[in-house]
């Protein structure tokens, strides 16, 4: 066959090439092809929308307070997200904001142990690390309750440190922040507002023996 017999062989009609672009343009190739550009707007938009949900939905309500556990509680303000991974139902809530991490914890205190006993441990330590700059003293507050408390903060040039105790009998509320020197002053005052709302109670049924 010669090469000029080929050629026009392999060359389409004009038939088929119209034919060719009714294809492209029928319903079968248009329903498909919304198809991909709907999957690929949900993997470019959708998932963020989610992802922005979820982070919205992970945050406290503002001004109620949150119960930590049967005896301890306290009052969140506003923009701080619940970390799921740190925090245990029951015992442990651990939110965030701008970096800082913030935990409510409850614990009870041992035989003899005193929140100023329990803070000193936690000071002398802070103070050996050798991390901070300056480590503060315990010193006493008084949270919104009546409660008695006690508190004691950790600068350094890279990070920061803070803790908040508030105590009834043997149930203890710690409140243990950490996170960078940069964005200490944006929730300082946040932090102390709501340590100071700490309520520690006395468990149903009375305390334990």
């Amino acid at each position: 066959m010669s090469a000029s017999a080929s050629q026009a062989t392999e060359t389409p009609t004009a038939a088929e090439l119209d034919r060719r672009y009714r294809d492209l343009f029928d319903a079968r190739s248009v329903i498909g092809a919304l198809a991909v550009l709907g999957v690929l707007c949900f993997f470019g938009f959708g998932l963020s929308a989610i992802d922005e949900a979820v982070k919205r939905s992970s945050g406290f309500d503002t001004g109620t307070a949150y119960k930590v556990s049967d005896t301890v509680s306290f009052t969140p303000v506003a923009g701080w997200i619940v970390d799921p991974a740190g925090t245990i139902p029951g015992g442990v809530v651990t939110a965030t904001k701008n970096g800082v991490t913030m935990k409510v914890e409850s614990l009870d205190l041992q035989p003899g142990e005193t929140t100023e006993s329990f803070a000193k441990v936690f000071v002398d330590s802070a103070k050996q690390s050798g991390r901070y700059a300056k480590v503060s003293d315990p010193e006493t507050f008084v949270a919104t309750s009546g409660q008695h408390g006690v508190t004691w903060s950790a600068h350094g040039p890279q990070d920061a440190a803070e803790s908040w105790l508030v105590a009834s009998g043997t149930n203890l509320a710690w409140m243990p922040v950490s996170g960078p020197a940069a964005s200490w002053a944006s929730v300082e005052a946040e932090l102390e507002e709501m340590a100071k709302s700490i309520v520690v109670t006395e468990p149903a049924g009375g305390s334990a023996p």
